[in-house]
């Protein structure tokens, strides 16, 4: 997982990794969310998840002012919109607003599919279709996909003891599956697993889990024990390729697990096949057969599997390599050959300085800011703003679904004021701009 928000929904924070790198993706999407009120907070999150169905285009016909609107603060991220602090030019008051990730900004907020707690589901229109309080119900939305909702249920009484229930239920809160007397753990997010299957994990015996897999378009709902998820797993041609009772093994939507012959742990998955650990680095088809191992640098990843594990983007799998000098490279395998696609990179600072959103990175190389295609290697912005990615100061506090979002201090003493710069996965600045009827 790469250093991003991470959501968590489940009120027992328990590790699960149920990453989100699918192939064109992002660089390993971390799937458990932690709600937080702040941007800048690691581990920020929303506390309702932004839908796949959702879009925050702004439509050519909507007017905006020309004024210069000045961002002082950027709080977090929910159902496509920044909760932002702005003045317009020359008003002292400031005042919250809503952005878009077109840089458009609304004083009313704006309502997505659902409320994750209580559960709170819209239609389009923004009409509300179904409230958990009005039901007396207490439900909350782990995830959703195709107009469906995977919930979590608590039920309590004078003669129930506490007990959770889940499953699947419709815009209007209805029951499609379920309800399962089952405790999620954790949960996917941001349209599940792909192919309409929303993930959870529900914790058994012996400290083991269960992978419970949901399908949204039929409504079936099955068990699979001892699995776990590599980043990246995604249902793909109706298979998902993941970790059960320690080996690597390729899952059907109804459930039915084959052992693949692969070695080492599963670390990525995509569309051509998936990555182990097994002689530094080896990629496998999907159907288990070793294409290629990869062992020419040692790769560089302290957290294990972590922050700065190898991750695939279209037909090529990213990597940090360490090298002989101690510092940090970007590199690029071709999934075909196993072979580097170009010299690795060197980002300024210790360790490594970089934002990788799917094949984009935001980094700092020889004392600039630039913006690097990861499949070839070539810069494809190096945008003019007065920003140190080294100093500690300036940060970048968001790089997901569609915006980079990059603080800079303009003060040299404790009473810091920031000015914030937006920019699209190519590079290419967004200047906030206030909506008109």
């Amino acid at each position: 997982m790469k250093h991003k928000w991470i959501a968590v929904f489940c009120a027992m924070a328990v590790t699960v990794s149920l990453a989100s790198c699918s192939t064109g993706d992002g660089g390993g999407v971390p799937p458990l969310n932690e709600d937080s009120s702040s941007v800048s907070a690691a581990g920020s999150a929303s506390s309702e998840a932004l839908q796949p169905e959702e879009s925050s285009e702004i439509s050519d016909s909507v007017k905006v002012e020309e004024s210069v609107i000045n961002i002082t603060d950027v709080q977090k991220f929910d159902n496509g919109y920044f909760t932002v602090i702005y003045n317009e030019d020359g008003v002292d008051e400031p005042k919250e607003g809503y952005m878009s990730i077109d840089g458009v900004i609304t004083t009313e907020e704006p309502k997505g599919l659902y409320q994750y707690h209580p559960a709170i589901f819209y239609d389009e229109n923004g009409q509300e279709t179904f409230n958990s309080v009005d039901s007396g119900a207490d439900i909350m939305v782990c995830d959703a996909a195709y107009g469906v909702y995977m919930v979590q249920e608590m039920r309590s009484g004078l003669d129930q003891p506490m007990t959770y229930y889940a499953g699947l239920m419709d815009a209007k809160g209805n029951w499609l599956d379920g309800p399962f007397e089952v405790f999620l753990t954790g949960y996917t997010s941001h349209g599940g697993l792909g192919e309409g299957i929303l993930g959870a994990i529900s914790p058994r015996d012996n400290q083991n889990y269960n992978l419970l897999l949901f399908d949204s378009e039929t409504g079936s709902y099955v068990s699979v024990p001892d699995a776990s998820l590599g980043t990246g797993s995604q249902f793909r041609n109706g298979t998902i390729i993941l970790e059960v009772d320690g080996n690597i093994c390729s899952v059907a939507k109804d459930g039915t697990v084959t052992k693949l012959p692969a070695e080492g742990d599963l670390i990525c998955e995509g569309d051509n096949g998936f990555v182990t650990d097994a002689n530094t680095l080896s990629f496998y088809d999907r159907s288990g057969q070793l294409l290629w191992s990869f062992d020419k640098y040692e790769l560089y990843d302290p957290y294990g599997a972590g922050y700065y594990a190898p991750y695939m983007c279209e037909d090529c799998v990213i990597i940090h390599i360490l090298g002989a000098d101690n510092n940090v490279y970007i590199g690029c395998l071709s999934q075909q050959t196993g072979e580097l696609v170009y010299e690795p990179l060197h980002p300024d600072g210790y360790g490594l300085i970089s934002y990788e959103y799917g094949h984009i990175t935001l980094t700092s190389m020889d004392g600039k800011v630039l913006f690097v295609d990861l499949l070839t290697g070539e810069t494809v912005s190096a945008p003019e703003m007065d920003i140190d990615l080294r100093s500690g100061d300036d940060t970048v506090e968001y790089w997901e679904d569609g915006l980079y979002v990059v603080r800079h201090s303009e003060a040299d003493d404790a009473s810091a004021q920031y000015k914030y710069y937006f920019f699209d996965p190519q590079g290419q600045e967004v200047i906030p701009t206030l909506k008109t009827e």
